[in-house]
């Protein structure tokens, strides 16, 4: 395991949970590794209280997990696991867009339009990882603007254990795809019926999903695979309140 982290004297359990988050997401610690307190402890160049505080943060995350007589390990999401983080990820950014949608903010509007502009930029370049990043920043954006920080806090635990484990991405070919469908949703933020933003949001979460899981998120959640990407208002979760 390769890593070198630097640590300021400031906050000093905050900085170091922050850099292992962030070793973990960009995939210097795979998930399934066992994170030996002594050795991080001497690369840090810390004692092991902090470190076991800033692991404390991190389980609270979701990013690791404490096995009894065995120590700190990275996450390693099962494929039920993931599948049942897709499905509350949908929850959340359908409920993010019906209540975005609701208020018609026209800050919250431009603001959402200013990342897909710079998307479509980074497409006609050809630059498919940063137009990646753009569309997670876009949801992200969605569920800020809904004005709900439980909600973001809850979106963002999901999306830290999804972030975990890539899959490939159908788009990856041409990425204006990406950017027409990040603008029809803009579009039905800005111009359809809550209702409307609601289900294409989760449908969008859920289509990705299927791409990560290898079949249906809510099928799989639901313990029965089914064909399509079933929409969790069809499975009798009313995202949209109207």
């Amino acid at each position: 395991m390769n890593l070198q982290l630097a640590v300021t004297k400031d906050s000093l359990v905050s900085q170091v949970a922050k850099q292992l988050m962030s070793a973990i997401r960009r995939g210097q610690i795979a998930p399934g590794t066992r994170l030996v307190e002594t050795e991080i402890a001497q690369r840090l160049n810390i004692s092991r209280g902090p470190l076991r505080e800033a692991l404390q943060q991190l389980s609270q995350r979701g990013l690791v997990v404490k096995v009894p007589n065995r120590g700190w390990f990275v996450l390693e999401p099962s494929r039920n696991d993931l599948a049942d983080m897709v499905v509350l990820q949908a929850a959340l950014e359908g409920l993010a867009a019906w209540l975005v949608a609701s208020r018609r903010d026209p800050k919250e509007r431009e603001a959402l339009a200013r990342i897909v502009r710079t998307m479509r930029e980074a497409a006609a370049k050809g630059n498919t990882e940063r137009v990646r990043q753009l569309e997670h920043r876009f949801r992200e954006a969605v569920c800020r603007a809904s004005g709900n920080r439980f909600l973001l806090k809850m979106w963002s635990t999901i999306d830290d254990g999804l972030r975990l484990v890539s899959a490939p991405d159908p788009d990856d070919r041409d990425p204006r795809s990406t950017v027409e469908h990040c603008e029809q949703l803009l579009n039905e933020l800005a111009e359809g019926t809550p209702a409307a933003a609601g289900r294409r949001f989760e449908e969008h979460v859920l289509a990705l999903g299927r791409i990560l899981v290898g079949c249906d998120p809510v099928g799989l959640a639901c313990d029965q695979v089914v064909r399509g990407v079933a929409p969790l208002a069809e499975m009798g979760y009313p995202v949209a309140m109207g």
